[in-house]
Formats: C-alpha cells, sequence, structure tokens
C-alpha cells in the first residue's frame, strides 16, 4: 500500500509501481495499491482488494484437477510429477510426488508455481510448493512392470 498518493499526484504512479517491483521483486505476485488517508482516495479499493486476495489465501483445487494439471507439466529429463496434493491453505501449500528422488531446480519450481497461478489463480498471496520422491525408484518401478 503506497499512502500519501495526493502529495504526489496520478502522473508518477506508473514510475512509483514500477520502482517498488524492482525493489520487491520476490512479491512479484502481490498487488500495488495507491491511497490517500487524508483524502479517503483508493481506501474503498484497498478494502477490496484485501478481500480479493483473502479469497485466493484460501482458495482450494480439487486433487483431481491437480493431477490433471501435473499430467499436463512436461519437466524433460526423463522426469515426471507422479501426483499433486494440496495439504494446506493460508497460504496455499502444494506437495508434488516425483518418479525420481532428485530435488527440482529452483527455476522449474517457480515455473511450475508461475504455472499453477495462470490456471488456479492464487492473485496476490504467496503459494508454497513441497517436492517429495516417490518410497519406490524409477528402477524398482521399471522392474515390477516388466515382472507382471
Amino acid at each position: 500500500v503506497v499512502n500519501k498518493w495526493d502529495l504526489v499526484g496520478d502522473t508518477k504512479r506508473k514510475e512509483c509501481e514500477q520502482s517498488i517491483r524492482d525493489a520487491f521483486r520476490f512479491l512479484e505476485y502481490a498487488p500495488v495499491v495507491f491511497v490517500s488517508a487524508k483524502d479517503r482516495r483508493g481506501v474503498r479499493g484497498l478494502f477490496k482488494q484485501i478481500a480479493a486476495v483473502y479469497a485466493e489465501f484460501d482458495k482450494r483445487v480439487p486433487t483431481a484437477e491437480l493431477n490433471r494439471f501435473a499430467d499436463s507439466i512436461d519437466l524433460g529429463y526423463q522426469r515426471r510429477i507422479l501426483y499433486m496434493t494440496q495439504p494446506a491453505v493460508r497460504p496455499p501449500t502444494f506437495v508434488l510426488f516425483m518418479d525420481s528422488p532428485e530435488p527440482l531446480h529452483f527455476s522449474m519450481e517457480r515455473n511450475i508455481v508461475n504455472r499453477l497461478r495462470e490456471r488456479f489463480g492464487f492473485a496476490g498471496t504467496p503459494v508454497l510448493l513441497k517436492v517429495k520422491s516417490s518410497r519406490t525408484s524409477r528402477k524398482q518401478r521399471a522392474a515390477r512392470a516388466r515382472k507382471a
């Protein structure tokens, strides 16, 4: 929230917002709201924004929908997401169960979070991603498949 906007005026809004975005890159998902408490401008919009962000903060995605989403993600390197769940909200938290124990690169995790945002929203709220490996390795599953 940027207060005292009555002292600056609307002409500098884009410049100010870009400056905020540059300083707080880790909060790229967070909205920027301009208000003037003195003139009460933007205060009503602030409370609408708070309500909207809270709704996203409290959003739950059904597991079946998450698994369809997980199937659409191509991780390459012969790795894949076996399934995905959302064990918590406030903030939205997702657990990916992978087919191998190697950790995901941070850029791939960020890509998955961005795709979650594109598909399901979560505007204005952090999204937590936890990656776990399956209890059976890829080699063990392949051996079982050959026996069957």
